[in-house]
């Protein structure tokens, strides 16, 4: 039997349909699936260890206002030599106010503060050094989240993206206000592999 030239042969035509539709079936698949995996977590940053800790606000932690008006809200756990520390909060204050958290080792200390501008600061010293970060949200929930590990490395994430990393101890920390923001607490949580 011969054929027109350019005219379709009806068995090589069902089996280009097959192979689209069983194409077609896999991406669906795939795609569904990696939905499934991204919402169980896949692509969440690694934590330290599971759950051990949690609290819905700092609102009855003891308090101390330094002479500039920055409050320090002392955290009711220490922290082991392990851990991820997780803070998920909302400020509705002026654009100038900024909530974070300090860390101690006994020696020195350490300053993380998120304003309500789209800055941050990491100082060592009684000032904040600001700049820019462009995965903060002002006027949203931010998150700070970090991770120290057996060598004492450290990784601080602002809303999951890498914002530091460098080496840190810290056996205390506190959460540190200034300038009157308006926070909604969402999560204060720390995670670490008890002993």
């Amino acid at each position: 039997m011969t054929k027109a030239y350019g005219q379709p042969d009806s068995v090589s035509t069902a089996i280009r349909w097959r192979i689209i539709l069983t194409v077609l079936i896999i991406l669906i698949a795939g795609g569904t699936a990696l939905t499934v995996l991204l919402a169980l977590g896949l692509a969440d940053p690694p934590r330290i260890g599971t759950l051990q800790w949690q609290a819905a606000a700092p609102d009855d932690w003891p308090e101390h206002t330094d002479t500039t008006g920055v409050r320090r809200l002392d955290a009711p756990v220490e922290l082991p030599e392990v851990f991820t520390l997780e803070l998920t909060v909302r400020n509705a204050g002026p654009p100038d106010s900024a909530w974070g958290l300090q860390l101690h080792n006994g020696e020195s200390a350490l300053t993380i503060l998120i304003d309500n501008l789209g800055y941050w600061s990491l100082s060592t010293d009684d000032r904040p050094h600001w700049a820019e970060f462009m995965h903060l949200r002002p006027g949203k929930s931010n998150q700070i989240a970090l991770t120290i590990t057996p060598n004492s490395s450290a990784i601080l994430r602002i809303n999951e993206e890498i914002a530091w990393a460098g080496s840190l101890r810290a056996t205390a920390w506190q959460v540190v206000l200034a300038g009157e923001p308006q926070l909604t607490w969402e999560r204060l949580a720390l995670y670490y592999s008890p002993e």
